[in-house]
Formats: structure tokens, C-alpha cells, sequence
């Protein structure tokens, strides 16, 4: 893998190690562990996991053959397991501008990638994360010239988004032309969470909606069809689309 800021990573390779984070990030298991299962799951990658500065928050990975190549990726919200739905609500509240909470996390996140940059002195940063991890990544850059100078590149996966209340991700004019070209804002149609990126985009990033591959088909025939226009049925079938949605695993390559 070539050396510097240029190189670019593609959707699915920036996915798949952003859902290596939520690997990292199950507490359930003990550090080494963890460790070892995140580099099994991101093992076509050819990325490393860095133990020392990986955590429940942030994983961070170094390329195998160039350790100033490395990626920080944002853990978010695990909308796909038991509590997926009280997960997604979460979300869902964070981007309608209810934050109660989070401040001490997406400081701790920041400075966590702050000591990444200082020590290791990449030539090249990407900055990944999805669902609340988006948001905690989005506010990392926009919190932290540091790490701004060192960006290569920003890819946030249907991350929690306020279309009006984004004070926080505001910089200045030279600050945001200086990120041009290097911010992309992957979502779902349908996701509510990432709808606020359809509003405003933060930092003036590129946003890429694509159509959900697990929407289910529409009913046919007469009875379904009205069945399917009852208001509880609509109201069901609208959280399960959006939890269908929001989930990391559309944006990889099966």
C-alpha cells in the first residue's frame, strides 16, 4: 500500500472496519479477546488492530504494511441486537436534539484520537463510525483542529444527525474548505436517524443515500394490501424498515 494522504479506502473496506468497533467495544469479553476476535473480523482488511489504543469507544487500526496508515473507528449503537429498538430510539433522540449524556463520551473520543495523532504521526488518518459513532465522529473533526490537519478522510455510516441543532459541528469557512473532498455521509433511504444530513450537511461533506437491499417487497393483493393500510400495521412496518435501514451491514459487500 502506497504511503501519504492520498490513499483512499473504498465503502465496504471502511465498513467492514468500522463494524470491526463494535467487536471491540463488547464488553462482555475480556480486552486480549476482544482484541483477537475485532482482527478475525477485519482480517481481509489488511488493517491491524492497535490494543494500546483501542477501547469500548474507538478501535484503531494500522495497515500491515505501512503503520502510518491508520484508521480510527467511532463504535455506535448496536440497533442489531437485543436492544435494538431502545438503541435506535436513542439515536433517534440524540438527532432530534435530545443529548442528555453524551458530552463526557464524545469528549473522551476526541482526546482518544488526539493521542492517537500525537504518537503515532500518521501520513494517513481516516476517521470512520456509524449510527451514534458517526455523531461522535463528526464531532471529533469539528472539535479538534488536530485532528482536521491530519484528516485524510471521514466517512460516517447513517450517523445520528440534527438538521438545525448542529452548533457543535460548526467551523469556519477556511476550516471547512480545508476538509473539501474528504467528507462523505453514507445512509439509507428511509433511516430516520441520518435524516438531518439530507438537511445540512456537516462540514459541507458529500451525501450518498442508497436504496436499502433488505426493503422488503411491496404486498400484493387485494386483502394484504388493505391490511397493510391499517395504522398499527403502517406504524410497524415503518420501525421495522427503519431499523432494517440503519443497520452497518448495508453498506458491505456481502
Amino acid at each position: 500500500m502506497a504511503k501519504g494522504k492520498s490513499k483512499k479506502l473504498s465503502t465496504n473496506h471502511i465498513a467492514h472496519l468500522t463494524k470491526g468497533a463494535y467487536v471491540m467495544g463488547d464488553k462482555k469479553d475480556g480486552k486480549k479477546k476482544r482484541v483477537k476476535d475485532t482482527q478475525k473480523a477485519v482480517g481481509k482488511t489488511d488493517y491491524i488492530v492497535n490494543s494500546k489504543y483501542s477501547d469500548s469507544g474507538v478501535t484503531v487500526y494500522q495497515h500491515k504494511n505501512d503503520s502510518k496508515n491508520v484508521v480510527i473507528s467511532h463504535r455506535g449503537t448496536a440497533v442489531g441486537g437485543k436492544k435494538g429498538f431502545t438503541d435506535l430510539i436513542n439515536d433517534i433522540s440524540f438527532s432530534a436534539g435530545f443529548t442528555p449524556g453524551y458530552k463526557k463520551r464524545f469528549n473522551q473520543r476526541k482526546r482518544t484520537s488526539e493521542r492517537v495523532i500525537r504518537d503515532l504521526k500518521p501520513t494517513a488518518l481516516h476517521v470512520s463510525g456509524h449510527s451514534l459513532g458517526g455523531a461522535t465522529a463528526n464531532h471529533s473533526v469539528s472539535k479538534s483542529k488536530l485532528i482536521r490537519d491530519n484528516l485524510t478522510s471521514l466517512n460516517t455510516f447513517n450517523a445520528a444527525t440534527h438538521p438545525v441543532l448542529n452548533k457543535e459541528l460548526r467551523i469556519s469557512k477556511t476550516e471547512k474548505a480545508k476538509l473539501k473532498g474528504k467528507v462523505t455521509h453514507h445512509r439509507i433511504e428511509n433511516d430516520s436517524v441520518s435524516l438531518g444530513a439530507r438537511v445540512r450537511s456537516p462540514f459541507g461533506g458529500t451525501v450518498k443515500t442508497r436504496k436499502n437491499p433488505n426493503a422488503p417487497k411491496k404486498e400484493k393483493g387485494f386483502l394484504k394490501k388493505t391490511i397493510g393500510k391499517a395504522p398499527v400495521v403502517r406504524a410497524l412496518k415503518a420501525t421495522k424498515e427503519s431499523l432494517d435501514a440503519h443497520s452497518l451491514d448495508n453498506f458491505i459487500d456481502k
